[in-house]
């Protein structure tokens, strides 16, 4: 019987922490464990965990100094004992069937390493869901085959919560974040376990609710120095691909990251013109492949603060 573990990273978190942690605790599954890590909440987030794991011996709470979501993942994963791990921020919250659904995907997937499942995106008053791009006739295929299937179709999402991994596949092969990067410790993070994985399958199941303009998961920072690490990751992970020797997916890797480059400079307000000058144009210099990213990427060109208002014009239209 498969043993799941749920790890919630929590940080001044009290507000939504009951509607996080019900979550996981009443999930229609059983076998699962659930690890709360405190990274240096300066709210009543501790005492909340604490009367939690009185309350249930399925779980264990852990407290350190704040270092990051990251290193709040990572120390959740050494505690682990599941066969699979599932993270869960603090201000999120999971379908209570999720783990029943995955569970029997898993007894008729028995090799499976990653389930990459959809989600719901809750922002102020509206609410719309996401997924992934399934292989052909959603079989499983291998980690680099289906970054090749999200890469072509713009359908990648980094999200760790988006993704239900086998615990040994991290552990294995030493796959934890960066605690030295701020904001862009995602990106770095999920192309590592895709690239060295052997089974992945998509699921339709929309497991995972995501909540937009609650507090920060981490020790709140300015939003443009954050962003920042976006940029080092782009320029970094440029350098990693390298050693990816299909070249097709490398090529589709490179589009990607330009796509998250520009991402960055919307989420950072790189727009603002006292930022501009932190962007990095030619980074953006032959790596667009897909007809979608090089259109972006000459509008961004003709003038960025022309791409921040198309880009806000289009999210606007698209949602409604």
């Amino acid at each position: 019987m498969v043993k799941f573990t749920i790890i919630i990273p929590i940080f001044n978190a009290e507000q939504f922490l009951h509607k996080c942690i019900e979550s996981a605790i009443n999930q229609t599954y059983h076998n699962l464990e659930i690890i709360l890590v405190n990274d240096g909440s300066t709210d009543e987030s501790l005492e909340i965990c604490y009367k939690y794991e009185s309350a249930d011996q399925r779980i264990t709470v852990l407290s350190k100094e704040n270092e990051g979501a990251g290193e709040a993942r990572n120390e959740g994963l050494r505690k682990a004992t599941g066969d699979f791990v599932i993270f869960l921020d603090a201000d999120d919250f999971l379908e209570l069937n999720a783990l029943y659904v995955f569970s029997e995907l898993i007894q008729k997937h028995e090799d499976i390493e990653i389930i990459a499942s959809n989600y719901i995106i809750h922002e102020k008053e509206k609410s719309y869901s996401k997924s992934f791009y399934p292989a052909e006739k959603n079989q499983p295929i291998s980690g680099q085959e289906f970054l090749k299937y999200q890469f072509k179709h713009q359908a990648m999402k980094s999200a760790p919560g988006f993704h239900i991994i086998r615990r040994l596949l991290l552990v294995d092969h030493k796959i934890f974040f960066r605690k030295d990067i701020i904001g862009g410790e995602d990106e770095q993070w999920f192309p590592r376990v895709y690239l060295v994985a052997k089974n992945v399958i998509t699921s339709n199941f929309s497991h995972y609710h995501q909540t937009k303009g609650h507090i920060s998961r981490s020790n709140p920072s300015e939003a443009t120095l954050r962003t920042q690490g976006i940029f080092d990751i782009c320029v970094e992970m440029d350098t990693y691909i390298e050693m990816i020797e299909d070249t097709d997916l490398q090529k589709m890797y490179r589009d990607y990251l330009v796509h998250l480059y520009l991402d960055g400079f919307i989420r950072g307000k790189f727009y603002k013109s006292k930022y501009r000058h932190m962007v990095d144009k030619k980074f953006l210099d032959h790596k667009a492949i897909f007809r979608r990213t090089k259109l972006k990427m000459i509008l961004f060109r003709i003038h960025p603060f022309l791409y921040y208002l198309m880009h806000k014009y289009y999210i606007k239209y698209s949602r409604k």
